[in-house]
């Protein structure tokens, strides 16, 4: 159950591929795409092209869409994974492209998945919601900012993961993984990344077989 799912930005081949999490460092990659790519939108906010310098996108991979670990699904600007003892994998996902967010915006979620099925239960409006699956711990880091208004509004993570409190942390106490277990997001026009998304992802029972 030490496997995951990558789906890679291609031109024309879309499906996910099966890795072992173990592999994730020989996997290819492609560097940070340049900051002079700069998204052009349409009317309806759709990405039709790109101003300055972009890069292309062919079907050899390297820049990733989606990460999937039982299925979880991770996307964003960056991502990593971290195979560790006794069948636990470690996944962080991060933003802080300076040209997409404002330092206020940075954040990451780091998420643990432990190989091994737990019950619990979670406060669901008067009473309680029991579920079962897989154990995992979840971390989010966010801004001071962020996280100081989203407490006002009662919106912080609070429960997550195998029914643990999440922790929550400072953006500034995030330490991003070295650059071999990273792979990089990219831009894509919306046609693009529509047929990405129109792949079906794998559910939790491809993690059963």
């Amino acid at each position: 159950m030490t496997h995951i799912y990558v789906q890679w930005a291609r031109a024309t081949h879309h499906e996910f591929e099966r890795h072992e999490a173990s592999d994730w460092d020989a996997l290819p990659t492609k560097p940070v795409p340049k900051k002079s790519r700069e998204p052009i939108f349409d009317e309806n906010e759709r990405v039709v092209g790109f101003r300055g310098d972009p890069e292309t996108i062919d079907d050899d991979p390297g820049w990733c869409v989606n990460v999937c670990a039982y299925g979880i699904g991770f996307m964003g600007d960056h991502v990593s994974v971290e195979s560790l003892p006794d069948g636990v994998i470690r996944l962080k996902q991060w933003n802080d492209d300076p040209g997409d967010y404002a330092p206020e915006q940075f954040s990451a979620i780091e998420r643990t998945f432990y190989p091994e099925i737990v019950s619990w239960s979670v406060p669901a409006g008067d009473g309680t919601l029991s579920r079962t699956g897989w154990r995992d711990d979840i971390t989010f880091y966010m801004s001071d900012r962020v996280r100081q208004a989203r407490e006002a509004s009662g919106s912080l993570p609070t429960l997550a993961g195998s029914g643990e409190h999440a922790t929550v942390r400072s953006w500034s106490e995030f330490v991003a993984p070295a650059e071999v277990q990273t792979r990089h997001g990219i831009w894509m026009l919306d046609d693009l990344n529509d047929a990405h998304r129109a792949v079906r992802a794998p559910g939790y029972q491809d993690w059963l077989r």
